[in-house]
């Protein structure tokens, strides 16, 4: 948790008066957050004095009123508005949870269930590599493209063989 003077310099930073998001009007307007917002759109404030470490609005709200972030996951807005430090507009989540419901690059590849040759998506069909590293490719695509880069190879080492030895 944290200390009662960081709460307090938290509630002083928040108008509870926000605005409403269409898709979560059920759950109360925004409580939006009046202070330091970062490039990245949050809120943010130090955590202690000058130099300490800067915790997100959100994150600060979400450990105000429900406890620590379990381990390996992140806050996330209902609300998608970043400013917003409603606890009812936030829910802690784990990062592919995150990147599935994101509108990135990211998550609309994790939604992909075949590759860009028609390759269906399935665990039978991806790379260990891939897998043990969180992506996703094609195993009949990376077959067919080590198969191709052989041949170009066994080309490019005949031609030059020839060059060096004309005669034969």
């Amino acid at each position: 948790g944290f200390s009662h003077t960081f709460t307090d310099r938290f509630w002083a930073k928040v108008d509870k008066n926000g605005p409403t998001q269409p898709h979560c009007a059920h759950i109360g307007p925004c409580w939006a957050w009046t202070a330091r917002i970062a490039t990245s759109g949050y809120g943010e404030l130090q955590r202690g004095g000058r130099g300490s470490l800067i915790v997100n609005a959100h994150v600060a709200s979400y450990i105000i009123h429900f406890g620590p972030v379990p381990e390996g996951f992140m806050v996330l807005h209902y609300c998608d508005w970043r400013p917003c430090c409603n606890p009812d507009h936030l829910e802690a989540v784990p990062q592919r949870i995150n990147v599935r419901r994101g509108i990135g690059p990211t998550s609309k590849l994790s939604l992909q269930t075949h590759c860009k040759y028609g390759h269906e998506l399935s665990p039978d069909n991806l790379t260990a590599r891939g897998l043990r590293r969180g992506m996703r490719c094609c195993l009949i695509c990376k077959r067919r493209l080590g198969k191709e880069h052989h041949r170009r190879r066994r080309r490019i080492l005949k031609a030059l063989a020839t060059l060096e030895n004309p005669n034969g």
